[in-house]
């Protein structure tokens, strides 16, 4: 496909993988939760959960929503919201860190598009880390799409620090795209220049089960 491999590198091909287009995922599961009763309550933020003798949730405006269950799925917000569910489990509890992640979008040169577009989604783990990717495509930011899921490089150390989601830094600085520019200038040299960047979130648990 393309990659610059050193010669003791191994590959492997899973013809039957794929990636989920996220926001048309998230379309249609509002449209089917719509279709079956489900009512959206967008922009509202969930002070805590109540799990007195009925279950339900204080909204930040002082409104509690009550619930015969719950399903929490708050990604980078849910150990503060589970914390005082969680501490009663105590040194069992399981440990949830965010981390601050940076994704990149090249934009190569127009001959080399529809080869990149013709990529599986890849994975490489190289000596600074595991760097994957998506194929070029249109999908909200246009380009071929790179990041850094976990550093293995000493200099790439505060990958690993966790930050609080509510003042976590999303300007992206020199020191984010550098492990990204090096594994495009020494595997991927058509990809081309970082165009974009944006910055994410990962809800990371202590054994790294995603």
């Amino acid at each position: 496909f393309g990659f610059k491999m050193p010669t003791h590198w191994s590959a492997c091909l899973a013809p039957d993988s794929g990636y989920l287009r996220v926001q048309a995922c998230l379309d249609a599961l509002r449209r089917e939760a719509e279709a079956h009763g489900a009512r959206l309550n967008h922009h509202t933020r969930v002070r805590e959960l109540v799990c007195g003798e009925r279950l339900g949730l204080l909204l930040d405006d002082g409104r509690v929503v009550a619930a015969d269950r719950l399903v929490i799925a708050a990604g980078a917000w849910a150990d503060t919201l589970l914390a005082p569910t969680l501490g009663a489990m105590g040194p069992r509890r399981p440990t949830l860190r965010v981390l601050r992640r940076v994704l990149a979008w090249t934009r190569p040169d127009e001959p080399v598009r529809a080869h990149l577009r013709a990529l599986p989604v890849w994975a490489a783990f190289t000596p600074a880390g595991f760097i994957y990717g998506f194929p070029d495509n249109d999908e909200g930011i246009s380009g071929f799409k790179l990041a850094c899921h976990e550093a293995r490089d000493l200099n790439l150390r505060f990958m690993q620090e966790a930050v609080d989601p509510e003042t976590v830094e999303l300007r992206v600085e020199a020191r984010d795209l550098a492990p990204l520019e090096r594994f495009i200038a020494d595997h991927r040299p058509d990809a081309g220049p970082i165009t974009d960047t944006a910055t994410c979130l990962y809800t990371h648990t202590s054994n790294g089960d995603f």
